[in-house]
Parts: C-alpha cells; sequence; structure tokens
C-alpha cells in the first residue's frame, strides 16, 4: 500500500474486507496493532456455506455497514483534497497579484513622486507670478480656480442649474452655446459671474479661471497618484509575523483609489468614522474591499441603466465587531445563485463573465473566515448588499497559522 495510512478500529471492525470477494490471497495492507487486542479470522467460505442464516445476515449487515463506513471516509478525503487544492489556487492568485502589485508601485514611484512635488511647486510659483500679472477679474477667477478646481460629474439637479445659467448666459450676451455652458459649467458666484459677463469678451479672462483649475486638478491627481502606488504598494506586501493594528477605514479608501477607473461615472459614497482600529494584515482587508467593489461596478455595468449606478460603503464600529456594508442598485442576483455565491467559479455578472482581479468571493470569504468573521449577502429588485461582520476577540495565532505565517 502506497504511504502511510492509518483507520481507528474498534470492536466489531472488518479488516481485509477485499479477501471477501478476491481470490487473491494477498495482502493489500499491513496492519499494525499498537496494543493488546483479540483478532477474530472469519473464512467467508466457512460462513456462507453452513447455512446459518442468522449468522449470515449478521454477517452481511457488517459488511455492507463497514463499506458504508469507507465510502464515506473516502468522501472526506475527496473533500479535504479539493479544500486544499483550492486553498492552493488562492495562494498561487494571492502571490501573483502580490508580485503585479509592488511591480506596478515600484514602476510608478519616481515618476509620481516627481510629479507630485513638481505638481505642488509649480502651483505655488505659478500662483506668486501670475497673480501679479492678471488685473482684478483675471486674479479673482485664478485664484478661485487654484482653490476649486473644476467641478466633477454633476448630478440630476446641478446638471438642471447649469443649464438654466446657460439659457441665462446666452440671453444676456453673444456667446455661443459652447462658450456659455464653459462658463455655467465653472459655477462661479453669482457676483463674479455678473462681473465676467460685464466684460466686453467674457472668455479672455476665462483663460485665467482654466489655468488656474488645471493647477488644482494636476495637485490633486497627483496626490490621487500617489496614493494609488502606496496602496498598490500595501496590498503587494507579504504576509509577515508583525502581526499589527490597523485602520480599517484607510483599507476603504485605498481599495476605493486602486478602483478610481472602474468607479468613474459612479454615484460611490462612503460613510464611515474617522478610523476604525483593528488587529490584522492591511493587505488582506484591502483584497476584500476591492473584490466586493469590483463585483458591485460589474454588476452594475451589466444592468439596464448603468448609467444611475450608486455605490454605498458604510463602516461601523461596535462594542464587540466591525461592521462593513458596500451595497449597489445593480440587477438583483438570483435566488437560485445567491446560495452559491461564495462557491468555486460562480459568477454574479449576466453571462457568465468573471469579476475583479481574479481571486472571486471565494477568497473574500476565506479571508473574512480566518478573522472569524461573518459575510452575508442580500439582494433584490433594488439593491445588493454584502454584510461583512468582523469580531474584536479572535484567535490570532490561528489567523496568523491559516495566512501562512505560522
Amino acid at each position: 500500500m502506497k504511504g502511510d495510512f492509518s483507520i481507528d478500529v474498534y470492536a466489531g471492525s472488518l479488516i481485509g474486507l477485499q479477501s471477501f470477494y478476491c481470490p487473491d490471497m494477498t495482502s493489500h495492507a499491513t496492519v499494525t496493532v499498537i496494543q493488546d487486542a483479540e483478532l477474530l479470522y472469519v473464512d467467508s467460505n466457512q460462513v456462507f456455506s453452513t447455512g446459518d442464516e442468522i449468522q449470515q445476515r449478521n454477517l452481511t449487515r457488517m459488511i455492507t455497514l463497514e463499506l458504508h463506513k469507507r465510502a464515506y471516509r473516502i468522501k472526506e478525503l475527496e473533500r479535504h483534497e479539493r479544500l486544499q487544492e483550492q486553498r492552493l489556487k488562492e495562494l498561487e492568485s494571492l502571490a501573483l497579484l502580490g508580485k503585479l502589485s509592488t511591480g506596478i508601485a515600484h514602476e510608478l514611484n519616481n515618476a509620481v513622486s516627481v510629479i507630485a512635488s513638481g505638481s505642488y511647486w509649480l502651483g505655488g510659483i505659478a500662483s506668486e507670478i501670475l497673480a501679479d500679472h492678471f488685473d482684478e477679474h483675471e486674479r479673482s477667477l485664478f485664484l478661485h480656480g487654484l482653490e476649486n478646481g473644476r467641478p466633477g460629474a454633476l448630478s440630476e439637479d446641478v446638471s438642471k442649474i447649469v443649464q438654466r445659467d446657460t439659457e441665462r448666459i446666452i440671453d444676456d450676451s453673444n456667446l455661443s452655446y459652447s462658450d456659455a455652458r464653459n462658463i455655467a459649467r465653472m459655477q462661479l458666484p453669482i457676483e463674479m459671474s455678473e462681473r465676467i459677463m460685464s466684460l466686453k469678451d467674457p472668455m479672455l479672462v476665462v483663460k485665467s479661471w482654466e489655468i488656474g483649475a488645471t493647477l488644482h486638478d494636476l495637485k490633486v491627481a497627483s496626490h490621487q497618484a500617489t496614493h494609488v502606488v502606496d496602496s498598490m504598494r500595501e496590498l503587494g506586501a507579504r504576509p509577515t509575523d508583525e502581526y499589527r493594528e490597523i485602520d480599517i477605514c484607510k483599507t476603504l479608501t485605498s481599495a476605493v483609489a486602486i478602483l478610481q477607473n472602474f468607479t468613474k461615472g459612479l454615484e460611490l459614497t462612503v460613510d464611515s468614522p474617522d478610523e476604525i482600529i483593528y488587529k490584522g494584515l492591511p493587505g488582506e482587508f484591502v483584497q476584500i474591499w476591492v473584490n466586493i467593489i469590483q463585483n458591485a461596478c460589474d454588476a452594475i455595468a451589466s444592468g439596464d441603466h448603468p448609467e444611475n449606478g450608486k455605490i454605498f460603503v458604510f463602516a461601523s464600529e461596535e462594542e464587540a465587531e466591525v461592521i462593513v456594508r458596500i451595497t449597489n442598485n445593480g440587477p438583483k442576483i438570483p435566488d437560485g445563485l445567491r446560495p452559491q455565491i461564495f462557491d468555486p467559479d460562480v459568477s454574479t455578472k449576466r453571462l457568465g463573465l468573471s469579476f475583479g482581479l481574479g481571486i472571486g468571493l471565494t477568497l473574500v470569504k476565506g479571508i473574512v473566515s480566518r478573522y472569524n468573521g461573518r459575510i452575508d449577502v442580500e439582494s433584490d429588485d433594488e439593491d445588493t448588499a454584502f454584510t461583512i461582520r468582523l469580531p474584536k476577540e479572535f484567535n490570532e495565532t490561528q489567523v496568523m497559522k491559516e495566512s501562512g505565517n505560522g
């Protein structure tokens, strides 16, 4: 018999059952007795040739029970093997993700640092030089743009205001619809807008606002890029034995920064306290939020109205646990699919498309479970919500062991 294999034997157990059916008398296993025991040898020919029906029925029941137990043990071994293979695949995915994340962060770090420091210096020196050469109207527009930057995506209510202001500007000037709308989109204070419209050529002074807004956006973008690089480096960091206190809210911020390109055009709201201190590995929590938010983005994109997509992230801290709830208004997860949502190779996207970074909700549940936490999913025609509950008290040694650091 290949390898070492042991089973518990007790009174009534059958050993060498194969010999009842196989004419080959060669033993298929070596039985090692570790304590004194009485062993009974039963010859099947003797039992089934005596005509003793009671003895035959008893032996048949024993054989059937033993075969059932052996089949159960085989299934358990197969299940354990599948779990081990699944865990190995997860670790391989994490290793690949870590290498990619670390490599990207390394390549971008120097370039982003130059852009970040340069943008802050350029904003400061431009303020000193240009402000002195602008007239009163240009200076006020430049400083307004430098302080506030360009407005982001317009909500439905703001779009109505911009449209109303555009029509008003057209009525009060000779500007084209395009120029009037550009001024309206700047969302200037009323008094500043009126001063601009009193000028002979309003579009000339508007350029000073564009310079200020561009410098502002450059600084914000460089800061965001630096944050993304730091987040990617954290995501790709190898787990160590240094199990430390982390801020759950910062891991949420890092995940949002990594996914900013995917959440563009969506209404993403994060409602959390200033900090939630928790012991763990920050990279693991970034992976959880990245996968769930990415899944929400994909679900919304596959819906009928992706332009109205909303994602709401809520984090809170209670006496005994930390709760993070991520909700999206994408299509409902079918009732038949929801019970298997955390199984391997199951996708929530239409057409069976995969999602996220290729790690999957199976890995998400695995990480949450290692912290003795729980993840639940609710889905109806209005919203789909993933709720993660993390106990503040858990077996840290077991978490480190299952994370591969023990």
